[in-house]
């Protein structure tokens, strides 16, 4: 099994696609999608992929809490723009539950935004730019909020205090996870891959 966790959107096929959103609930009740787009509650977006069934093919799971699956069962993990939604203690026990479920030998992927590249960008001149994506005022509630950010050595850091060797950061596409090409979407993003062993 091959597992994605925080897909959302994007599940690809032959992995188990997981993600938390209400999308979930709303993909398996009859016509919901059409009265929720009738009350303006979802958008055309939304109401497309409910139509072409995108989150039927989704899994309920909060990668906060331990993982429903047998110790050494899982043969990849793949991981995109998640983590930066949990704080740094809530990244380091989801990683310890990845470490857990992976078969030895078997590699995690992990993608998220590149803090070094969002202080590469800081104005002085203008603050507000930089404070607005780390502060995210427009975001309502904190499941899609940022709480902690990575660059590459602070990512590989935190993969091998989770029990991961042979970190290593990787470009888009590129790597040792299966299907990288298909599961890589955001070059914005650092990628840095781990072993258990």
């Amino acid at each position: 099994m091959k597992l994605q966790l925080g897909c959302f959107d994007k599940p690809i096929e032959g992995w188990y696609n997981t993600y938390v959103t209400p999308h979930l609930i709303i993909a398996r009740i009859p016509l919901l999608r059409h009265v929720l787009f009738f009350l303006g509650i979802i958008d055309e977006q939304r109401y497309r992929q409910h139509r072409e069934c995108i989150f039927k093919k989704i899994h309920y799971l909060n990668a906060t809490k331990k993982f429903p699956f047998d110790d050494n069962s899982v043969d990849a993990i793949y991981s995109s723009q998640m983590i930066a939604n949990f704080s740094r203690s809530q990244t380091l026990f989801c990683l310890k539950e990845c470490y857990r479920v992976l078969k030895p030998g078997s590699s995690i992927r992990i993608t998220t935004q590149d803090l070094d590249d969002w202080m590469n960008h800081y104005n002085p001149e203008n603050p507000d730019k930089t404070l607005e994506h780390f502060y995210q005022p427009a975001v309502e509630g904190t499941k899609n909020r940022i709480h902690w950010m990575y660059n590459g050595f602070s990512l590989k850091n935190i993969l091998e205090d989770a029990g991961f060797k042979e970190t290593q950061e990787y470009s888009l596409g590129k790597g040792r996870c299966p299907d990288v090409h298909m599961l890589d979407y955001r070059a914005d993003s650092i990628f840095v891959e781990g072993v258990k062993h």
